[in-house]
């Protein structure tokens, strides 16, 4: 009894497997190559803003500092400082808005993190899994599985009588729907 990518409905992406649910409107490879290209996006994509952000700082900054200096007739250092910083802060701020009206249109055709149908499933739960589980079962599984997880995590960093009640109230329901999928797979109650 295990899953794993050789599954119809799983596949593996940087040693996770995700599992596709039966009714997705895109196909197994699209997702993989989707989550692919986001997890790419995510590691180089800040990289570019603060690229963005610095070179609209220093031209703004310096556009503004000589005209002040040139145009203006300020001599005063703090002042060009001033100026400077004045400058950067709205070069900045329209090297942003520049950038994410160049580079949104070129995205349209990605997926949308949030809109990802593929769900990841914890390796236990695959590996204690039916052969013949389905991909909706599989992530039904896997839901319920970290649901739980979390919520004893929760439970266990709770502070407060108030967030104490609501943390148990979400821990109950949680266990009450992994105690089923636990006995199912023959998962243990300890959550590593």
């Amino acid at each position: 009894m295990s899953v794993d990518a050789s599954h119809p409905s799983c596949f593996v992406l940087d040693r996770r497997l995700f599992a596709m649910p039966s009714g997705a409107s895109r196909s197994l490879s699209q997702t993989k190559s989707d989550l692919r290209d986001l997890d790419a996006r995510s590691e180089t994509g800040r990289t570019h803003l603060d690229v963005w952000s610095i070179v609209g700082a220093i031209t703004g900054g310096f556009f503004l500092a000589v005209v002040a200096g040139g145009v203006w007739g300020v001599t005063s250092l703090l002042s060009l400082l001033l100026c400077f910083g004045m400058g950067a802060t709205v070069g900045a701020l329209l090297a942003v808005g520049t950038r994410a009206l160049f580079i949104a249109p070129t995205t349209a055709g990605r997926a949308d993190p949030q809109t990802c149908e593929a769900v990841e499933i914890p390796w236990d739960v695959a590996d204690a899994a039916p052969d013949d589980a389905t991909g909706d079962e599989l992530i039904l599984w896997a839901t319920l599985v970290v649901r739980y997880r979390l919520a004893e995590e929760a439970r266990a960093g709770r502070t407060g009588p108030e967030v104490a009640s609501a943390t148990d109230h979400d821990y109950e329901a949680a266990l009450r729907d992994y105690e089923s999928v636990a006995s199912l797979l023959g998962l243990s109650r300890d959550p590593h």
